[in-house]
């Protein structure tokens, strides 16, 4: 029992009561939310739902069926896959998702979330008592703070970031260190682990790093003289040039391939982004309102017992100079949250798409270190007289210009908190024995109810998803695409119309056209676009289906349908035995082409509607003409059509208008609605198949700008696909950025892919190098020669080789920078 109790008492042991008090906490606030295990949701939310659990579920299947890390076919219609590796896949705790089906994510992501707040709490018990020393109680309830702060809260469903928060207080340890004249392979490594685990906040912690190393040397007591200034920071660049090299593997054709598809926000507009006096409330207990992860307030909440210290810190016994520097370094991380232009800067010169302030978590991160501070010395009456007062005053800011989402009860509640906080911490400061342990004990108890009552709060205004429903639909949407996998041996593309994310393609396994990411290409959108696919935003995809030559074109032969799906007109049922209902498109093309055209014909014109744009597309590759829609006359706007039929086929119709989500009906039939989120403006929607001389009404629930109605000759495109299918070159391999076609044309033609061009694609003809051009504008081409040809493409990634140099050249100044270490180990600076 004794040896028990000294573990505990030691650095060691209160790690331990760290990562253990934030587990009880979780565990409460898990309860409280009804997340798994303690109830049937989970914590996947926002893009943890739609972006992370589908990649990790693509990087699943890529790891253990031998694909590729740098092209995925089911990035859209396909694309460079390595940035999307970077930044949600290097991470270690990322890798946990290959021990496990995708089906069991749901569960596995509370896990996750859960480990990564409490080694951060951890981390930051670790940084405290090298930064501050001595044996302080009062240290676990301010590394709860930080491991449950606003931060990571409001973002939970951003888990990569999450990485960040726990290295910081690592990379500190070793500028701390550094500082000490005790080497620098410490902040080395830690930094390099920043960088490698997500470049994005590493970049951050990159910029932190050079703000806490200047402030770090400018208290250093005694003041060092210039030799030992300049030598510090040579120290620190060094080890910080190394960092970034060791990372750069992963960092620089991470960032190469970025490059080609963001753009900057240099050009965005400055100023303030909200008023300061209304940012005080985010630093109180039940603040937080969902608004936030889009263009709100920072979450800067770092529990009132936090806020109490750092308030104590500036007026406690500390040197002057030193609350001088710190104050002036928290007085500038507030002012990058306020002055767009710096917040841009954080944010690597790109204006954050939602989720605002990311670099937020910087700020609690001091001003709870600062609090520490406070905490190692003896308080006074004084100082806690003068800290209360302050308290008092920003309580009184807070509720004339909180905002109406802040109740009073909340209010209140906060203010009551802060007040014991600072009152508990200064009796703990004055009292000795059973008393100082009591003290500290209910400043425990206080600050755990708190920070799971915040938790919890917050937690409950994002949408969750129950872990049985997730993995019904995950189990039986993989078990349909393995069933259609062994009718598809010529790898054609698979859709839907109802989707549970816009990246069902990765998350079920297949290759589709839907896709939703921040790397994804332009010019793809801009195609589909162009023939009649729904846009929103900067994703695209297949949710109201196009037209029949569309999907044909785009190699769409199969359809998975749930009940109650819309099925597009044009595909078949089959009795293929699966979990969902199975279509078949019979005209779809294969996803390799050729054609007599040269790459300029397929260009298509500005104007064109859908209709015009595909024919456009057929015509080239045919190299005669197409003429595939007849047009349909009716009025060219309002609400009511009524229609007669030229000729048998699939009627389509285009609509555009300001109005949103406007219903739909067919002959009285309800058809969804168009114009919204499933069927933007100038998206090809299907009205069914009808016969000559049938009279059609189409009604829409509000009057639409323009109408266009068309007809599709299904006997026209079948004679087009047959011939276009009999002259395609034969696929001996397909695989993630590895083509193999064998060419038997009789003349000199183009090969043409359905799969986005790249310049990182490199052809081959027999052998010699051959030109990758354009088609359409988003399509990859290579001129064949007539006879019988191999053509082998293969997708290099940018900036590959020269990240591996550079990490065997990191490698070697850690290693030059760990020799100097021991050179120079127990000498003084």
């Amino acid at each position: 029992m004794e040896r028990a109790k000294r573990f505990l008492q030691g650095r060691r042991g209160r790690l331990v009561l760290a990562a253990g008090g934030m587990a009880l906490i979780l565990c409460a606030v898990y309860a409280a939310c009804g997340f798994w295990p303690f109830g049937p949701n989970s914590v996947m939310t926002g893009d943890l739902n739609s972006q992370y659990i589908p990649f990790y579920a693509h990087f699943y299947d890529a790891v253990r069926g031998g694909g590729s890390l740098f092209y995925a076919d089911d990035l859209g219609l396909g694309g460079g896959a390595f940035a999307l590796f970077a930044y949600y896949f290097a991470s270690p705790f990322a890798w946990l998702y290959l021990l496990i089906a995708p089906e069991f994510y749901g569960q596995l992501c509370c896990i996750v979330w859960a480990l990564k707040v409490i080694l951060a709490a951890a981390a930051f018990c670790f940084y405290l008592e090298r930064r501050w020393g001595g044996e302080q109680a009062l240290w676990l309830p301010l590394c709860w703070c930080y491991g449950l702060m606003g931060y990571s809260v409001a973002y939970a469903q951003n888990v990569l970031w999450l990485d960040a928060v726990i290295l910081l207080p690592l990379v500190c340890v070793g500028i701390d260190r550094l500082l000490a004249g005790k080497g620098a392979v410490g902040f080395c490594l830690a930094l390099a682990a920043a960088i490698f685990t997500n470049f994005y906040m590493g970049y951050m912690l990159c910029i932190f790093s050079v703000l806490y190393f200047a402030a770090g040397l400018a208290v250093q007591r005694p003041r060092p003289g210039a030799k030992a200034v300049f030598s510090a920071f040579g120290r620190f660049a060094a080890a910080g040039v190394t960092a970034a090299a060791l990372a750069g593997a992963v960092l620089l054709p991470a960032v190469t391939e970025i490059l080609q598809v963001k753009s900057t926000g240099l050009g965005s507009s400055g100023g303030g982004q909200f008023s300061p006096l209304e940012l005080i409330q985010k630093f109180f207990t039940g603040n937080f309102v969902w608004a936030d992860v889009q263009n709100g307030l920072p979450p800067v909440y770092c529990g009132m017992l936090g806020l109490g210290a750092a308030l104590l810190y500036f007026f406690s016994a500390r040197p002057r100079r030193e609350k001088l520097v710190y104050g002036l370094s928290a007085a500038l991380l507030l002012v990058s949250l306020w002055w767009k232009p710096l917040d841009l800067v954080w944010h690597g010169f790109a204006a954050p798409n939602w989720f605002p302030y990311r670099e937020s978590f910087l700020l609690v991160f001091l001003l709870l270190t600062l609090g520490a501070g406070a905490l190692a010395g003896p308080l006074s009456l004084k100082t806690g007289l003068v800290a209360g007062a302050l308290a008092a005053a920003l309580g009184v800011l807070v509720y004339f210009f909180r905002a109406e989402t802040y109740g009073r009860r909340r209010w209140l509640l906060a203010c009551c908190l802060l007040a014991a906080g600072i009152g508990l911490v200064w009796l703990w400061g004055r009292f000795k024995g059973g008393q100082k342990r009591l003290a500290a004990l209910a400043l425990a108890v206080l600050t755990a109810g708190e920070l799971a009552l915040n938790g919890t709060w917050a937690l409950r205004l994002f949408e969750v998803y129950p872990v049985a429903d997730y993995t019904e639909f995950v189990r039986a949407g993989r078990a349909t695409v393995r069933a259609v996998e062994e009718q598809n041996t010529e790898r054609y593309r698979v859709e839907k119309t109802s989707f549970r994310t816009l990246n069902d393609p990765m998350l079920l396994g297949y290759d589709g056209l839907t896709h939703f990411s921040s790397v994804q290409d332009g010019a793809s959108s801009i195609l589909l676009m162009a023939l009649g696919y729904r846009n929103y935003g900067s994703s695209y995809g297949y949710l109201s289906g196009s037209t029949a030559a569309a999907d044909s074109l785009l190699s769409v032969e199969w359809f998975l349908a749930r009940e109650g799906d819309a099925v597009p007109t044009h595909f078949e049922k089959t009795d293929t035995a699966a979990p969902w209902q199975v279509y078949q498109n019979p005209n779809a093309l294969p996803r390799a082409l050729w054609s007599p055209s040269e790459a300029g014909a397929f260009d298509l014109a500005e104007g064109l509607n859908a209709f015009e744009a595909v024919e456009t597309l057929y015509t080239a590759l045919l190299g005669k003409e197409a003429a595939l829609f007849t047009p349909v006359e009716s009025a060219e706007s309002g609400a009511e059509f009524d229609l007669t039929m030229p000729e048998d086929g699939i009627l389509y119709a285009i609509f555009s208008g300001a109005g949103a989500d406007v219903p739909l009906t067919v002959n009285g039939e309800a058809k969804g609605a168009v114009l919204s989120i499933n069927r933007s403006a100038d998206a090809a929607v299907d009205l069914g198949r009808f016969q000559a001389g049938k009279t059609v009404n189409v009604t829409l629930g509000a009057a639409v700008d323009s109408a266009r109605f068309a007809v599709l000759d299904e006997e026209a495109l079948a004679a087009a696909c047959e011939e276009l299918r009999s002259a395609a070159p034969a696929v001996t391999n397909w695989a993630d950025g590895a083509i193999t076609l064998e060419s038997n044309a009789q003349a000199d033609g183009l090969a043409v892919l359905t799969v986005p061009y790249d310049d990182n694609w490199r052809a081959e003809v027999d052998g010699e190098p051959a030109e990758v051009q354009r088609a359409a504008g988003a399509l990859l081409a290579v001129e064949l020669p007539a006879g019988s040809h191999t053509l082998t493409l293969n997708y290099t990634q940018p900036g590959a080789a020269a990240g591996f140099g550079l990490t065997l050249a990191g490698a070697a100044g850690l290693a030059a920078l760990a020799f100097w270490q021991k050179k120079t180990k127990g000498k003084e600076r």
